[in-house]
């Protein structure tokens, strides 16, 4: 079966253009550079393009063709060729200033530029800094060709991604000249530079010196992240933490157990209370969140992944400074747990949260912190943590809409957890149409991997796309609730009562352990 490709969207004013990240690097297809960018037929710019000797590649991998069927791109068509042509980002470059489209070269160039930076960034984040550091280091003779004159502010950024990507493959000399331009450019515009920018620049500074075992540095450095973030944010914020936790570090490495131990303090109480109202709708007393209160957190899914690293860590710290049965330890363990939830990771969620409570059960006073640790325990379980973490719009790139393919007056009534978002179409709904039961924030790496996703995707594609008035009338206020700027994707099942059945299946597309034996 094919593969869908990875791509990125890259938008040039009200042109949008696919680039398709291979195993040979990363192309655009030929036929929508034409059409979008030149307003000419696939065919006819492919002759011209053969002309004028420019760069380009052919593909008929599978991969490829699928890819491009799924996003709807459009290609070349002539009975001697097959395959697609692919141009390589220079080559469109060069086709934009060779036709004069003037207008949209310095916004091709800041795009790819971006595209870099997101991508450097990304690569980071997953700790693959073998092949961050290439990507980093090329997009800085990009930003110096294209912000002139020098040195520029924006430049800043790209010199702090180079320095990040050195510093993680343990090159403390290239990442030290790396900071040294970013500092240069902050004393040059220091009204223009932002306390979140100082900020960053100061946590690199820490995380070197601390690799240098330059211990005096690390504190003052990681000191003023805190003093910046704490300006930006406040100190009590998820995004000050991680200051927080590292002068815990630093000073754990130098003896100073009392002072790591209250750093380390900072950090569990700060993430204790966004982990409570994320995860269990609680404030910091403890009582219910009020109606329509945010609960989302400020940081992504990745960065969420290194906080609970750091929970327990500290969970370490404490029961080595203070001995195992200590009820902080406890308290690190809830916090950990609470974060592993929210990843969806249930079953380290469960150990952290069992730690936890077999604690507390020992401590004298700790009937509070128990009630909060069974309640987590049940946030934590496979099916909660799957439909938390599922229905997140914020991180779903596709929506899946549930529904039935039919209703008849002998028809069983839907069960209750699908009358409320199925009961208001339900009475413009005439027999033999689509009732919606559900629509559901998903997400395309899970849904692609199905056939019969990527089946039901093509057949209701058109439809989804252009319903004509009827369809719309029919439709009522089910439409209303669908989220709009995503791909839709659709499963049709036979009557509502197969909801919680629908719902189980893709759970186990998700990995979630006996989604559907607990139906």
């Amino acid at each position: 079966m094919a593969n869908l490709i990875t791509y990125t969207v890259l938008t040039l004013g009200e042109c949008k253009l696919h680039q398709l990240h291979t195993g040979n690097g990363k192309f655009f297809v030929m036929g929508e550079v034409a059409v979008q960018l030149f307003q000419e037929t696939p065919t006819s710019f492919l002759q011209e393009l053969r002309k004028g000797k420019y760069t380009r590649t052919n593909s008929s991998a599978p991969d490829m063709l699928h890819t491009i069927v799924q996003l709807g791109l459009q290609v070349e068509g002539t009975a001697s060729h097959t395959g697609v042509t692919l141009l390589p980002p220079p080559t469109v470059e060069a086709l934009l200033i060779d036709r004069r489209r003037h207008e949209l070269v310095q916004s091709f160039k800041l795009a790819m530029l971006k595209l870099a930076s997101q991508e450097a960034a990304r690569l980071m984040a997953a700790g693959d800094y073998e092949a961050a550091l290439p990507v980093a280091m090329e997009a800085v003779p990009l930003g110096e060709q294209l912000f002139k004159p020098q040195p520029a502010l924006q430049l800043f950024p790209l010199y702090l991604l180079a320095a990040q990507a050195n510093l993680g493959l343990r090159r403390a000399v290239q990442c030290e000249k790396c900071l040294a331009l970013a500092s240069m450019l902050a004393m040059k515009e220091p009204n223009m530079t932002t306390t979140v920018m100082r900020s960053q620049l100061s946590r690199l500074y820490g995380q070197l010196y601390a690799f240098q075992s330059k211990a005096e540095e690390a504190l003052r450095a990681f000191a003023e992240d805190v003093y910046y973030c704490s300006i930006e944010y406040g100190p009590q914020d998820a995004r000050t933490s991680l200051g927080y936790y590292n002068l815990a570090k630093v000073l754990q490495s130098t003896g100073e157990v009392q002072g790591a131990l209250s750093c380390a303090d900072m950090v569990v109480s700060i993430w204790s209370s966004c982990l409570s109202r994320s995860v269990l709708g609680l404030q910091e007393d403890g009582q219910p969140l009020p109606p329509g209160a945010p609960t989302e957190l400020l940081v992504g899914r990745l960065q969420l992944v290194e906080v609970a690293e750091m929970l327990q860590d500290i969970c370490k710290l404490r029961a080595d400074a203070l001995g195992q049965q200590h009820p902080d330890v406890a308290a690190a363990h809830t916090a950990a747990g609470l974060a592993l939830a929210e990843l969806g990771d249930s079953d380290r969620a469960m150990q952290e949260l069992q730690a936890a409570k077999s604690l507390l059960r020992q401590a004298a006073g700790a009937k509070q912190q128990l009630q909060l640790v069974e309640q987590a325990e049940k946030q934590a379980e496979p099916m909660e943590s799957f439909a938390r973490h599922f229905r997140q719009e914020s991180i779903a790139d596709v929506d899946l809409v549930i529904r039935a393919s039919g209703t008849s007056e002998d028809a069983a009534p839907e069960p209750k957890r699908a009358r409320g978002s199925a009961s208001a179409a339900a009475a413009d709904t005439a027999a033999g149409d689509q009732l919606q039961l559900a629509v559901l924030p998903a997400h395309k790496i899970i849904l692609f991997n199905s056939e019969y996703f990527e089946a039901q995707a093509r057949h209701w594609q058109q439809s989804s796309d252009a319903p004509s008035a009827t369809t719309k009338k029919r439709r009522g206020r089910a439409d209303d609730s669908m989220p709009g700027g995503r791909p839709v994707m659709h499963l049709t099942i036979d009557s509502a009562e197969q909801l919680p059945a629908a719902e189980a299946v893709i759970a186990v597309m998700y990995g979630v352990p006996d989604a559907v034996s607990s139906l």
